[in-house]
């Protein structure tokens, strides 16, 4: 790729149909987004040789042979590029055309896939996030350019003044000065991205609150009409209504998790002892879906009491126990066992079920942040509430982890610091 000092903002769009690349097109282009429109893959690498904010790939675009062509581009990248790949994706699962492409393209660069059909919402958000990636990337770029400059200059200027010991000493010290204002410069640079990504958090926290409010509108509305009027209006629109009110209140729900994790990430925890065996107790009272006959929870007695924050462990505990009642086997009842153990003079708390089991290579990624195993359709959840739960573990200086197979349920677990010297 040829190293402008510009920065290229364009979206190569690749789609075979011409109506679903102009239609993207203008979406994409409305939002003042720079697009090139290819007809397949192999022209879209040579362009992309030129420059490229990010890919936009339609599943019909891909096979073996364009597949080949993508990987050797992402191949011949230097060690700061990570050209970011967005995949539009029908029904991401085996058995679906390019599906192993995309498999593929997973181990390969950064990929997002998007599930179709999508809201233009999800589109930009998606196409701006990877273009802001792409820009850091260029400013890594700019300042591996900038460090090789002056380290070449540097190096020069040592090889003219070895003649002299004077000379050398001189440069000794030069060296010395230029390193101590690169020092300061990644110093300052590093404490202005740190309040960047501050502001950012906070600016993504206003609008995550701020649509609850429409959200909720959008629920009571749809609520009040279908209570009212549904025996009075057609089936189909009865139908959509539904959905509106299901749709929104998903959307709710992962806006509320969004906030949880927010709050997790930048919120001060404050850490004293926590009774562990009062505190499920609760929990199991509290939620009637822990409770026979729709499921079977076993306390394993004495639970130790940790160090931790009550409120954010009750989250952590009772997000696990639903995820061990939920990803249950039909038509079984989900039983679940909470019991204690000691690691390393920690306390380990553990969840364990006899539900559906993971497999082993979806066992780290389902505690990253919208990451799922199963479709909405089969388990209903945001892909968020363990990604929660790892980050206030780990704010409360602990650990989570899993440990299961496919068929033969899962064991999660949680370890603390003991309270009182307690084991």
């Amino acid at each position: 790729m040829d190293q402008r000092s510009s920065v290229d903002d364009r979206v190569i769009v690749v789609a075979p149909s011409g109506h679903d690349a102009g239609n993207t097109a203008q979406v994409l282009r409305s939002d003042g987004i720079a697009v090139q429109i290819c007809p397949d893959l192999e022209a879209a690498c040579v362009e992309a040789r030129t420059g490229a904010g990010a890919f936009l790939i339609t599943q019909e675009s891909l096979n073996t042979r364009s597949l080949k062509h993508l990987l050797i581009l992402l191949e011949e990248q230097p060690p700061w590029s990570d050209i970011p790949l967005i995949l539009l994706a029908s029904g991401y699962e085996p058995g679906a055309p390019g599906f192993a492409s995309i498999k593929a393209l997973g181990n390969s660069s950064a990929v997002t896939v998007l599930d179709r059909p999508l809201r233009v919402v999800t589109l930009l958000s998606a196409v701006k996030t990877s273009l802001h990636a792409r820009r850091r990337q260029y400013q890594v770029r700019d300042l591996l350019q900038q460090r090789e400059s002056i380290l070449a200059d540097l190096r020069d200027r040592a090889a003219t003044l070895e003649s002299s010991q004077l000379e050398l000493m001189l440069a000794k010290e030069e060296i010395a000065r230029h390193a101590s204002e690169l020092e300061q410069t990644v110093t300052e640079r590093t404490a202005k991205l740190r309040e960047t990504i501050a502001q950012l958090e906070a600016f993504s926290y206003s609008i995550s609150h701020d649509m609850r409010g429409p959200l909720r509108a959008m629920q009571q509305y749809s609520q009040i009409l279908l209570e009212d009027y549904e025996k009075r209006m057609p089936a189909e629109a009865a139908d959509y209504l539904g959905r509106i009110f299901r749709g929104a209140h998903r959307l709710d729900r992962l806006i509320q998790d969004v906030l949880t994790y927010s709050r997790a990430a930048r919120v001060a925890i404050p850490i004293a002892p926590v009774d562990v065996d009062k505190l499920v107790r609760d929990i199991i009272q509290q939620y009637p879906a822990f409770q026979p006959p729709k499921a079977q929870v076993q306390i394993v007695l004495p639970l130790p009491r940790v160090l931790g924050n009550e409120a954010s462990l009750t989250q952590c505990i009772s997000n696990l126990i639903d995820n061990a009642v939920k990803f249950s086997r039909p038509g079984e009842t989900p039983k679940v066992r909470v019991y204690p153990g000691d690691s390393n003079g920690r306390i380990q708390i553990c969840i364990e079920d006899n539900g559906i089991g993971i497999a082993p290579e979806n066992q780290e990624r389902i505690f990253n942040i919208f990451e799922r195993v199963h479709h909405d359709r089969e388990y209903e959840g945001t892909g968020i509430g363990l990604s929660i739960v790892k980050k206030t573990i780990e704010r409360m200086g602990g650990d989570v982890g899993v440990e299961s197979s496919i068929g033969r349920g899962s064991k999660f677990w949680i370890k603390l610091q003991c309270a009182n010297g307690e084991l």
